[in-house]
């Protein structure tokens, strides 16, 4: 099958390129890569130069969904659950899929379990959908995402939206904005899941038909290792910690009621889910967590829950925040750890053209707190868990260790299962799992 894409590493052989304005870049400045790739045809918003044919379409960015349909005309025929909010996509997404897949019901996820971006550009995602023969694709939507009509000619079985809290106003400008692009998603829905304790919700139910949920609906016990549930009358235990994951669990129980299977089976299906990689992901035998957050709502969440489950438990939280991003949450998440860590490392993240010293500065802004300082991640990480200082650390390098004490938890924050780190404009291998498996 010819493709079609807006990325000339993706072309090939016979495949059209198609050249748009990006944020930094006009896919102009890529043809000749394409052409080199296999590219036997150009569609571009302007006109441009090229060994092969030429067509300009000046309307090009919002046709594009009619140029996916003709290459991918399949797609628009897969069931689709759409899921957006600051937090919780991913994971509602793996619950619904371990689910679905419990139940005996084929469905792909096509989101950050599964792409570099949250939600493909739109000729990645067409295909996707295109070439997928089984029942459901759940599918993560960003708000970049639906600013940029990456699901444009899509249209959604059940949208959900999780929640609503800081994150991205470096693109969006202010929560209100925020707000607006999130909405979006209603337009393509037929349906909605909606989380009713949010104060956004009387905007997302004023556009959509739905059914909601709330923490109200559940009565959880808790457990060191999850909670003892009840939900409708019936009696479960679930390992997933925190009550951001009970909000999770109500998002993908709902959805699925509402999909048409019965209670009682999807209860039993879902007394097993598993955190998907690097969602407060524990690693086993020691009280070290891996965590994504890297919103102020998500870090909060992520150490009320080892405060709840693990009461008696010092705490140790390592994290920093990404360069080129948001810079008003930076304090806000300082304030956050201070408050809520005995101690805290701060570290990088992805730093990308930021200075890291700078970074690490404004975050220590929010608080009073003495605070460590290692920006080598690597060396943060083996200081938190062996609970000593950065200089021994650096002489002694993994040699001698001490274990966690059973009173002791480590939150490492904000990367999750990514396996990079962005310094400068480099993509540097890096995993923070393989980081603590070498250490324990």
């Amino acid at each position: 099958m010819k493709n079609i894409s807006l990325n000339s590493k993706t072309i090939t052989s016979g495949a059209t390129f198609v050249a748009i304005a990006g944020d930094n870049h006009h896919g102009a400045d890529f043809v000749t890569d394409a052409i080199n790739n296999g590219a036997k045809a150009i569609i571009s918003d302007k006109k441009i130069t090229a060994s092969v044919p030429v067509v300009v379409d000046e309307n090009l960015a919002n046709n594009l969904d009619k140029l996916a349909n003709e290459y991918y005309p399949l797609a628009k025929n897969q069931k689709i659950i759409a899921i957006t909010g600051t937090n919780g996509k991913t994971s509602v997404a793996s619950f619904l899929s371990q689910t679905l897949s419990g139940l005996g019901v084929k469905n792909q996820i096509i989101g950050t379990l599964t792409s570099d971006l949250t939600t493909p550009d739109i000729f990645s995602l067409y295909q996707k959908l295109h070439t997928f023969d089984g029942e459901y694709s759940i599918l993560e939507v960003s708000s970049h995402a639906l600013i940029q009509q990456r699901t444009k000619g899509l249209e959604f079985e059940i949208a959900i939206w999780t929640n609503l809290t800081q994150d991205h106003l470096d693109y969006h400008h202010s929560m209100e904005e925020y707000a607006q692009a999130k909405l979006l998603i209603t337009n393509q829905a037929k349906f909605g899941i909606f989380n009713a304790d949010s104060k956004f919700y009387p905007q997302f139910a004023a556009k959509l038909s739905h059914d909601s949920y709330s923490l109200e609906d559940i009565k959880a016990e808790v457990r060191e290792f999850g909670f003892l549930c009840n939900i409708d009358n019936i009696l479960f235990e679930t390992n997933l910690v925190g009550e951001f994951n009970l909000y999770n669990f109500l998002a993908a129980y709902k959805t699925l009621l509402k999909l048409g299977f019965d209670k009682l089976e999807i209860l039993k299906k879902m007394s097993d889910l598993t955190n998907p990689a690097g969602r407060m992901q524990k690693i086993d035998g020691h009280n070290i967590w891996i965590d994504f957050a890297h919103t102020p709502d998500g870090l909060k969440n992520a150490l009320l829950t080892l405060k709840i489950h693990y009461p008696e438990n010092k705490i140790t939280v390592i994290f920093g925040c990404g360069g080129d991003r948001d810079k008003s949450k930076r304090a806000k998440m300082g304030k956050i750890a201070g408050d809520h860590a005995d101690r805290v490392i701060l570290t990088n993240d992805n730093p990308r053209s930021e200075n890291p010293t700078d970074i690490i500065n404004d975050i220590m802004i929010g608080t009073n707190k003495e605070l460590q300082v290692i920006e080598d991640r690597a060396l943060a990480i083996e200081a938190g868990i062996s609970g000593i200082e950065a200089e021994e650390v650096t002489r002694t390098r993994g040699r001698g260790l001490r274990k966690l004490k059973d009173d002791e938890c480590v939150l490492i924050a904000g990367k999750g299962a990514e396996n990079y780190q962005i310094i400068g404009d480099e993509a540097l291998p890096f995993n923070d799992f393989d980081i603590v498996n070498n250490l324990v």
